[in-house]
């Protein structure tokens, strides 16, 4: 190439004669690393320059190719992968280093005894990028006959660095066999941190496929559970690994699901969904056969029951619908008492008051809270919210005329507590209204405080703020 580093071709020569007295064949430079941005290489002519990394990346290639291992006997037939392009997830598409590093990983994997297949691009649907997910990446990879399949994509923190995530699929049951992100400064060292990761996720792969090359007639039998059964009482919760793929839904109290060659003591990520219940995310061990934990019903619906200590003579309610399940609340409230005159009283009556509002609130800790405390999770029996809103208070007296006031209030922002975790709770709550004190009102500008007796006061009594207490039905 006319006016490329001698550098360069020095090193490019140098892969070329190694790579022939191997016996082996590179479509592209491999892997390694960058110099520092800004750095240049040079040779005669002055002022021409190439990307740094390509010159490093391809040195560390040929370190890659000194170790690569003969081939083993044609009497064995090898495990096939496909390693698909690493590509950049943010900023502008840089082709060059895409194959760089993707050729890294390949090298990897082809000196593991792995034989990698390519055909996938011929698969993809126009205008489809390389997969970074493993559903579609196993089905590709499915299409030309592998095993394996391998994804990877990196973004850059900042001008030095690159972080870098791979992931090994096995392509039968779409299950994630190993992984790792590796996020570092790009400079010499790196490819030797690269190389270390990619033998440690080759290595975690050879225990679900055995041996990279194996006979035939072992590869579908190498070290894999093929069925496990999932156990569950609740019916209808579907299973789903990583998220994704569906393994399918629990009957009469069990699933049977393939899996592929996926083998005992691996780590399975799961998730529950069930139509009015919380999906779960969870993990288990593979075994032949696992229980899966109780899903917990979402519930939108919750009816109170609630006694004011301001207002003793009476009862309350409220009713709240949760847009959230469980976590997000809305509703409305209500509460008839009596304010009655003391006895003996001749110049007091008796007051009805009817107090309406709306009501509003977040739940603070989950559904079923628990707390690590030296190593051993304790459950704990309650949960806490906030509660606001804001209401009316029409009020009628039984003195001559019958006069009738109306009393505007807010209910500022005030915590509660829930003692108990299921659909029937207690619950606690201050009840902090604070009165407007508009026209037409009973009740000055302040809070809505109750007045209890002290004799140590100027006038005999006492502001204490009142407390709410009630059980919640939920549903």
């Amino acid at each position: 190439m006319q006016g490329e580093s001698c550098t360069v071709r020095g090193l490019r020569t140098a892969v070329r004669t190694k790579v022939k007295s191997l016996g082996l064949f590179l479509t592209a430079f491999g892997s390694g690393t960058t110099l520092r941005e800004g750095l240049r290489i040079q040779c005669a002519a002055p002022g021409t320059h190439v990307k740094p990394q390509n010159a490093v990346l391809t040195a560390a290639v040929l370190l890659l190719a000194l170790g690569a291992p003969l081939c083993t006997a044609q009497s064995q037939l090898p495990v096939k992968a496909v390693v698909f392009t690493i590509r950049g997830l943010a900023g502008g598409a840089d082709a060059d280093f895409d194959q760089l590093l993707s050729e890294a990983v390949r090298l990897e994997i082809e000196n593991a005894g792995y034989t990698v297949v390519d055909g996938w691009e011929k698969l993809l649907e126009a205008g489809e990028k390389a997969p970074v997910h493993g559903p579609r990446a196993a089905e590709l990879a499915r299409g030309v006959d592998a095993a394996l399949a391998i994804t990877g994509y990196y973004t850059r923190p900042d001008a030095g660095s690159v972080a870098l995530s791979v992931q090994c699929w096995e392509t039968a049951g779409e299950t994630l066999l190993a992984s790792f992100t590796l996020s570092a400064p790009f400079d010499l060292s790196y490819y030797n941190l690269l190389h270390e990761r990619l033998g440690a996720l080759v290595a975690s792969a050879e225990k679900f496929t055995g041996p990279p090359r194996i006979e035939a007639i072992e590869v579908a039998a190498a070290r894999g559970l093929g069925t496990i059964t999932f156990r569950s009482a609740q019916d209808g919760i579907e299973v789903l690994l990583a998220g994704e793929k569906s393994l399918g839904t629990i009957a009469d109290g069990r699933l049977e699901a393939s899996v592929g060659l996926l083998s005992t003591g691996s780590r399975l990520e799961l998730e529950l969904r069930k139509s009015g219940f919380h999906t779960l995310e969870t993990a288990a061990t593979a075994i032949p056969e696992i229980r899966l934990p109780e899903l917990l019903p979402a519930r939108r619906i919750a009816v109170d029951l609630a006694w004011n200590s301001g207002q003793p003579l009476g009862v309350g309610g409220t009713f709240n619908w949760c847009p959230i399940p469980d976590w997000v609340f809305v509703g409305g409230a209500a509460h008839l008492s009596a304010q009655l005159p003391p006895w003996g009283a001749t110049d007091e009556y008796t007051v009805l008051h009817f107090d309406v509002g709306a009501r509003a609130g977040v739940y603070l800790l989950p559904i079923k809270p628990q707390l690590s405390l030296f190593g051993a999770a304790l459950k704990l029996p309650f949960r806490v919210g906030v509660v606001t809103g804001f209401g009316a208070m029409p009020s009628f007296s039984f003195a001559p005329g019958h006069p009738v006031w109306l009393d505007w209030y807010i209910l500022a922002p005030a915590p509660f507590l829930e003692i108990g975790t299921k659909d029937t709770v207690i619950t606690f709550r201050m009840d902090q209204r604070y009165s407007l004190g508009l026209p037409g009102s009973a009740i000055a500008r302040g809070w809505i405080m109750r007045q209890v007796p002290d004799e140590s006061e100027s006038d005999g009594t006492r502001d204490v703020l009142p407390v709410q207490l009630g059980v919640t039905f939920k549903w």
